[in-house]
């Protein structure tokens, strides 16, 4: 069964963005690249620090404290420090909102 919850505007994210939303009592990544939205449990699987605190490079998002990157679309870790995958959310956008289903994994919307 699916359960998505709405989280924001679709307007409030600009391009290559990283947010922090707190879900249910879980804390959420969710990055905007072009007109692509991902969301990822807001922790590095290296050291547990926020991967909100981030920056996207090319199709990964970059951890801030050492710079273990993810896969956007699937959270795979590709490269070093981290070398567990980071646990992914299905998200969409329905009517300019941006939705996250908390009980699912992996996926991107555009």
């Amino acid at each position: 069964m699916e359960r998505f919850i709405t989280i924001a505007d679709r307007r409030q994210f600009r391009s290559g963005t990283v947010r922090r939303f707190e879900i249910e009592g879980q804390a959420i990544a969710v990055v905007r690249l072009g007109d692509r939205f991902f969301a990822f449990q807001d922790r590095c699987t290296h050291e547990e620090v926020p991967l909100s605190d981030g920056f996207i490079e090319g199709e990964a998002l970059c951890c801030a404290m050492h710079g273990a990157k993810f896969d956007l679309e699937t959270g795979a870790a590709l490269s070093p420090p981290a070398h567990e995958d980071a646990k992914t959310f299905r998200i969409r956008c329905r009517d300019g909102r941006i939705q996250v289903e908390i009980d699912g994994s992996r996926g991107a919307v555009s």
